[in-house]
């Protein structure tokens, strides 16, 4: 797809009718866009070389395409956090801590070493990979949360720790990630965790004040 009208109109078009065709067979919209993900992108194509081109979103965007992607994560994120409420954890709370600290070291530390012995990875590699795979994500939590519509304070949790555990696992990958990029040595521990308070600090003092003028 070379044309970027026609690849735009291509992907608004499959998202239209995933959301509609889930909401007619009452299943997650997110499982029909994954496959229509997997359908048109590069994945397929490079399985498949004699299919026919697929769309490309590096080549569509160009460096638009990080912008617009921590854009649309973060307005999720904020749609998120908005319809938390804390007296709908009551009880819940101790699980709610325990998953995003205890159930993400268990999630980085198992997703590690399965990459490193199952797939082959390298252990540096495998670590990043394992920071990433502890984030478990608003936009696949909540949709099956709102579509199977769990009982009691079951509901309320996954909510919860779908949403702080994002910035909990990208903080996390990121911390890793600078730090096998940086290599071994104590000068570039110190220039990961200098940079990682920046980012806690400052993100924290943004978000606060926003918060406050809201």
């Amino acid at each position: 797809m070379n044309d970027p009208l026609v690849a735009i109109a291509v992907v608004l078009a499959l998202g239209a009718a995933a959301q509609w065709t889930a909401s007619k067979i009452r299943i997650p919209a997110i499982l029909l866009l994954l496959g229509c993900g997997l359908l048109v992108g590069p994945g397929l194509s490079s399985m498949f070389p004699d299919a026919g081109v697929a769309l490309d979103p590096d080549r569509l965007l160009g460096d638009l395409l990080n912008p617009l992607v921590a854009l649309s994560v973060g307005l999720i994120l904020y749609e998120g956090g908005l319809t938390l409420r804390f007296r709908e954890l009551r009880r819940g709370t101790k699980v709610v801590r325990n998953l995003v600290s205890i159930g993400a070291a268990v999630t980085w530390v198992l997703a590690a070493a399965g990459a490193h012995l199952i797939l082959g990875l390298g252990i540096e590699l495998a670590i990043v990979f394992g920071a990433i795979l502890t984030v478990s994500g608003p936009t696949v939590v909540i949709p099956l949360v709102r579509h199977v519509r769990p009982k009691g304070e079951v509901g309320p949790i996954l909510r919860w720790e779908g949403i702080v555990i994002d910035p909990i696992g990208a903080l996390l990958a990121i911390l890793c990630f600078e730090a096998v990029r940086a290599g071994q040595g104590q000068s570039a521990l110190y220039d990961v965790l200098a940079g990682l308070l920046n980012t806690i600090v400052i993100g924290g003092g943004l978000g606060w004040l926003a918060g406050w003028l809201v």
